[in-house]
């Protein structure tokens, strides 16, 4: 995709909620290239790949990254291990259309699939920004599937966030912004809580720098936070035995599980 094409769509969809046409909007559908707008250039992707890479075993031909959105990891991951096949793997094929065109690296491929669904094998697999969206016994059941994928010294590595975390107890998360040449593009992410349980809100906001105006879409969706304990207990369940946790402060943790 061209930048001039990118930043059209992107237009399109701000003058589409500028024209009162949000109310139906979903975050990972419609809203697809605006949230690649905002985090495919700034999220830590690199401090994600410097992860897996310095735990991945050598001479690897094959990495899944499950729940791979619109690719930022992906992209990534396929130009760190040149030699390597990377498949992305995700549930929405509007957000993998957008890695399609971006992602020009030979050696990866995406597809639309339910991770939940795997049959393919590989050495490594990642997970990121993913766990949220899977309740316990999704979780559980995805756990055993990697195992089962991965060989001997295979590796997984994917992150988490704790409800023990003190920014999810004051519901606040994070604050992405971005602007193109005609608006300020803000993304307040909030956890909330409703009768005990976690929700998201993505909150998108845009500014009209021309004239000032403000206006909104946004989303809010179902969450699982976990504890630490409970997932090495879990992983442990599903076959897993040498098992590291990475305090990351502000992402909570990363875990990095290793199939003896």
């Amino acid at each position: 995709m061209t930048l001039r094409k990118y930043y059209s769509r992107i237009t399109k969809i701000i003058k589409r909620i500028e024209n009162g046409e949000s109310k139906d909007l979903k975050v990972y559908q419609d809203l697809g290239v605006i949230y690649h707008f905002l985090y495919g250039n700034t999220y830590d992707y690199e401090g994600q790949a410097d992860i897996v890479e310095g735990n991945t075993p050598e001479d690897v031909s094959k990495i899944i990254d499950g729940g791979c959105g619109t690719g930022g990891l992906t992209k990534i991951l396929g130009e760190r291990f040149p030699e390597s096949k990377v498949l992305g793997i995700d549930l929405n094929g509007s957000m993998l259309d957008i890695g399609r065109q971006i992602v020009t690296e030979g050696n990866v491929e995406f597809k639309e699939k339910d991770i939940l669904e795997l049959n393919e094998e590989a050495e490594v697999f990642t997970l990121f920004g993913t766990t949220p969206h899977l309740d316990k016994n999704q979780l559980c059941g995805l756990f055993e599937k990697i195992n089962t994928i991965l060989p001997n010294n295979g590796v997984f590595v994917f992150d988490y966030k704790s409800p023990d975390v003190k920014k999810h107890e004051d519901g606040h998360c994070s604050i992405w912004s971005r602007e193109t040449n005609n608006y300020k593009v803000k993304n307040p992410i909030t956890t909330v809580y409703k009768d005990g349980e976690p929700f998201y809100v993505f909150s998108f906001e845009f500014t009209e720098k021309e004239t000032g105006k403000e206006f909104y879409s946004g989303d809010i969706m179902g969450i699982n936070l976990y504890r630490q304990e409970e997932l090495e207990e879990m992983l442990k369940d599903s076959g897993f035995s040498n098992i590291k946790v990475r305090d990351e402060g502000d992402q909570n943790g990363i875990f990095i599980a290793k199939k003896k």
